[in-house]
């Protein structure tokens, strides 16, 4: 292994590194993303140049164009790009203008990859002012006169979700009957009125 090494040119042999490196990184990162210790490890967030639209439905992703992910993909493009080009003996300054060109391309489908995959994920962010109006049914015994809470089931932002809820009706509202959700009281209460 020593001699082959030994007899390449120098350029071949950054080529081989950078993309040997880059491959080594990357495989690792991907098996400890795909058992699930590597998924938080976009560090190096960097905001997309001026004029560049990454419209992601007003969500922002924690990925930018210059993250881990991202440099990994074009440091492999253009090590293994410069390789391939110099194997096929074209002169060092060619082969370096395609092997940037290959890691840029490799970054870019990278970056979109990533944001796709991003947006797949689940927001967990629920608007619990959207279940105000909407029938709800009770889930735990709601104590009459606003004297204790209990829970109900209500759809939220598309979420069937249990909220604390209590009631200024005369009796208990037992499990199992439909109440109207008449107003939010703190951040995830509710107010109702059985039906």
């Amino acid at each position: 292994m020593s001699e082959w090494w030994s007899s390449l040119p120098l350029e071949l042999q950054v080529f081989y590194a950078i993309g040997i490196v880059a491959l080594v990184f990357t495989v690792i990162q991907t098996s400890l993303t795909l058992i699930g210790l590597g998924g938080d490890s976009v560090d190096l967030q960097v905001d997309v140049p001026d004029g560049v639209d990454m419209d992601t439905g007003g969500h922002s992703t924690g990925i930018g164009l210059f993250s881990t992910q991202t440099i990994a993909a074009f440091l492999l493009g253009f090590g293994w790009g410069g390789v391939i080009c110099l194997k096929m003996g074209l002169n060092l300054i060619i082969s370096v203008i395609i092997a940037f060109n290959i890691g840029g391309l490799l970054m870019f489908l990278m970056y979109f990859m990533l944001v796709g995959l991003l947006s797949l994920q689940s927001r967990g962010n629920l608007d619990y002012a959207t279940a105000v109006g909407r029938t709800a049914e009770v889930y735990v015994t709601i104590p009459a006169a606003r004297s204790g809470r209990g829970q109900i089931q209500v759809m939220i932002s598309g979420r069937l979700t249990t909220a604390e809820a209590e009631t200024a009706a005369g009796a208990d509202i037992k499990p199992g009957h439909s109440v109207r959700v008449l107003e939010r009281i703190g951040n995830s209460d509710f107010l109702v009125e059985p039906q």
